[in-house]
């Protein structure tokens, strides 16, 4: 497989789609239209690694740090599989354009040294522009102290194309609110732990918010939180109804195109 860097500045992303390469864990990179260039809870180190009772990665990471070239960095809370500063502390800060997150995210960032000028700090609830895009930072039902602050991202690109990243989340009825947004992709957690959605909860949640397209993460990268994609879909198709779901390969190259949901 190419470089996935390279894979994804060479890749054409027609009007009206939105280039996804999913990165294991809940990160992602986007692409739109227009070349921008978005990562989203890119675990990118082994800062969780070590034996078996802790938490060792279950493969390689797809991307190195160094290779991270971006126009936007999003962390959606401060736990290392989300915000990786041992990860960032190796990127070239000069290729990335800004980095954005909720209040514990920001303030860990500038403990490790990035520039104030790149800081976009994004809570839930808060809106913002960055990058040209614009972003909604959403409620989530955290898992910890650590992350009281936990955010979903509601990202709009330049054609209008919406991508919901819950977060981590637990379920709770008042997620129900993001039926007010109309919603392209939703890139929902699964794990079933750690405070996190199991698949009969976020299928529930697709259900009721139904997005264009569902596409699964958060169950694949430690041995001690997994779940299975497969039971997920099986859940979502038997509420007997829409949305399709998509279950991504790690490094692999999916086109979504707002007019054909393609699953």
């Amino acid at each position: 497989m190419p470089e996935l860097m390279s894979l994804v500045r060479s890749t054409d992303v027609p009007t009206g789609a939105v280039g996804i390469w999913w990165i294991g864990q809940a990160g992602y990179i986007f692409k739109t239209s227009s070349g921008k260039v978005i990562f989203i809870d890119a675990y990118l180190s082994g800062a969780l690694d070590g034996p078996p009772e802790a938490w060792p990665r279950r493969y390689p990471p797809p991307i190195q740090p160094e290779e991270v070239e971006c126009d936007l960095f999003i962390a959606t809370h401060n736990h290392s599989d989300h915000n990786d500063l041992e990860a960032i502390r190796r990127m070239d800060w000069d290729r990335i354009g800004a980095f954005l997150g909720p209040r514990n995210v920001i303030r860990a960032l500038r403990g490790i040294g990035v520039p104030e000028g790149k800081l976009v700090l994004c809570d839930a609830g808060d809106t913002a522009v960055a990058a040209g895009l614009k972003l909604l930072a959403t409620f989530c039902i955290p898992n910890d102290a650590e992350a009281l602050d936990s955010a979903g991202y509601l990202i709009t690109t330049e054609d209008g194309l919406r991508l919901y990243h819950t977060g981590d989340t637990g379920f709770h009825r008042f997620l129900y609110y993001m039926a007010a947004h109309p919603i392209d992709v939703m890139f929902v957690c699964i794990n079933g732990k750690l405070g996190n959605m199991g698949g009969d909860e976020a299928a529930e949640l697709a259900r009721y918010l139904r997005p264009k397209l569902v596409v699964p993460n958060h169950y694949d990268m430690f041995a001690r939180n997994m779940a299975d994609q497969w039971e997920f879909l099986g859940r979502l198709n038997a509420t007997g109804v829409e949305p399709p779901a998509k279950v991504l390969e790690v490094g692999e190259t999916f086109v979504y195109r707002m007019d054909v949901a393609k699953a």
